[in-house]
């Protein structure tokens, strides 16, 4: 007789855990690599341009679910591709792995984020402002300076934001520093300069005064986004009769 199969729902709660631990097991193996071989590898992709295209489209569509900073790709993009053709490509390459992570994480904790929302009624009422103002909450996201994008798609997968207003806000706002971070890369002359560059980018503590700043405006302003959305939710919602 043949071992009876798991049922369904076994696993499906095994699939999700599962997938979580490869996409840790895959990062920590690609991150294991550097910085050696992606120097020799950008230093070939730079020779051919075809080849630098197809090569960073696909790291931009595992950036997204790998925690890999999309900046490091801004860069590479330009120093390999230059500014024009590596901004063509790293703007609808970017926002596909952004919405890569946005569905890795809506398919491994949205259900039990709703969960947890029917249970809470402020919970809920954030839920549902997210939902009503999910377009503008992740566009001002992307405009926050020391925002951690590559966690901000996983954990915005996980409320009810649609994806389209997730994918159009991303890219929109994400649109200024990408195009500055490829130009900045066009800008080297070789993987050194490259390097060099992104070492001067870190700055020190005087350099972020200014991110940190704009951070904490786009902070306030999505409190107030928020909070519109619910006091419009609790002013649309019907009023219990008297008893």
């Amino acid at each position: 007789m043949l071992p009876s199969s798991p049922p369904p729902g076994r696993l499906a709660r095994l699939a999700r855990p599962a997938a979580a631990l490869l996409v840790v097991a895959v990062a920590a193996a690609l991150a294991a690599l550097a910085p050696g071989p992606a120097t020799r590898a950008l230093e070939a992709l730079r020779q051919s341009a075809p080849a630098a295209a197809a090569a960073l489209a696909a790291a931009y569509v595992a950036s997204g679910p790998l925690l890999v900073p999309a900046p490091l790709l801004h860069l590479a993009a330009g120093f390999a591709l230059g500014p024009v053709t590596g901004s063509l490509l790293a703007i609808p390459a970017s926002t596909a792995g952004a919405c890569a992570a946005f569905g890795a994480g809506r398919w491994l904790v949205r259900e039990r984020a709703a969960r947890l929302a029917a249970r809470s009624p402020a919970l809920a009422g954030l839920d549902a402002a997210l939902g009503a103002s999910g377009f503008r909450v992740v566009l001002l996201l992307r405009l926050a300076p020391f925002a951690p994008f590559t966690v901000l798609n996983y954990l915005l997968g996980a409320t009810p934001v649609p994806l389209r207003a997730f994918a159009l806000a991303s890219l929109l706002g994400s649109l200024p520093g990408l195009v500055v971070s490829v130009y900045v890369g066009s800008l080297a002359a070789d993987v050194t300069a490259l390097r060099a560059t992104l070492a001067a980018g870190r700055g020190g503590a005087g350099a972020l005064i200014l991110p940190a700043l704009g951070t904490g405006a786009v902070l306030l302003a999505i409190a107030w986004v928020l909070r519109r959305s619910l006091a419009a939710a609790s002013a649309a919602r019907p009023t219990p009769p008297p008893r």
